[in-house]
């Protein structure tokens, strides 16, 4: 749990970085804020994945709605959901991932992949 933790932190203070650098970008600051979102909930599940919405009582089924094979939660999706391989190859070079090699990258890749799963809109 320390090394999400780090990791967590080291988004934020990363994204606080870049809006001290650009404080009169509006556009920039509000795409710098999604990008955020989207990694802090993938980091801790509290998303909008059918795992989290099925224990929040909203859906009936947790399944993944892009393979129907497991749960979709935030580790199937980056890591291992085989209908979003193409998209894992092509951003982190690795059809499945270990967590720890998806910490060990740079914070946008999981969310560009969240955003082209199209999964948490």
């Amino acid at each position: 749990m320390g090394r999400k933790i780090k990791w967590l932190y080291q988004c934020i203070v990363d994204a606080f970085i870049s809006v001290a650098i650009y404080p009169f970008s509006v556009k920039f600051l509000h795409n710098e804020m999604k990008t955020l979102k989207a990694i802090v909930e993938m980091i801790t599940g509290h998303c909008r994945l059918r795992k989290h919405h099925h224990t929040l009582g909203k859906v009936s089924e947790p399944d993944c709605r892009k393979c129907g094979m497991e749960e979709e939660t935030a580790h199937h999706v980056v890591c291992e959901c085989p209908a979003i391989k193409s998209i894992r190859v092509r951003l982190y070079w690795k059809p499945l991932l270990l967590p720890e090699e998806v910490m060990e990258e740079p914070l946008w890749k999981i969310a560009r992949l969240a955003s082209e799963t199209e999964l948490l809109n």
